[in-house]
């Protein structure tokens, strides 16, 4: 595994893990999966920012899955957009469309409107594509290309 992903990725579960509200204390997250390349676009809560070259996917055993995008520096804000893998779409061949009804923020979840449209890492270089908007108006983007690389896998879920 690539050092700075390693990192990266022991830092974004560790977020998660401490992030998980009362509500969702059954739910456990099954498989996480890392990705790295390049970053185009990271909007939140309306406002762009500069973004990291790692992404991952969330997917917890109730069938919510997540794209988690980070920004880039000290402090960097980390965004989730969530939805019900069960209402996910395959429009084309290695293409997935997943209806996103949430984003996770550190402050909690804000109930959107959006999608998110990926390719198969496995298959080469992908795009990662999310776009939501809340009742407010308020924009958030997240557009990704990963570098080919095959993407790191980790089962979680129950040791017992």
């Amino acid at each position: 595994m690539r050092p700075n992903l390693f990192i990266t990725l022991s830092i974004l579960t560790s977020i998660i893990s401490s992030t998980a509200s009362a509500q969702d204390a059954d739910r456990q997250m099954a498989f996480l999966m890392a990705v790295s390349g390049n970053c185009a676009e990271l909007v939140i809560d309306g406002e762009a920012m500069p973004c990291d070259g790692n992404l991952f996917n969330t997917d917890y055993d109730d069938g919510r899955i997540g794209f988690a995008f980070m920004a880039e520096g000290p402090g960097g804000k980390i965004i989730t957009f969530s939805g019900r893998g069960q209402e996910q779409q395959s429009p084309a061949a290695n293409v997935r469309l997943q209806p996103i009804d949430g984003v996770v923020l550190a402050g909690g979840i804000q109930l959107v409107k959006g999608e998110c449209l990926f390719e198969n890492p496995y298959a080469g270089p992908a795009r990662i594509e999310c776009t939501a908007r809340s009742s407010s108006g308020l924009q958030y983007v997240g557009r990704f290309l990963t570098d080919g690389e095959e993407p790191v896998m980790i089962e979680l879920g129950d040791e017992s």
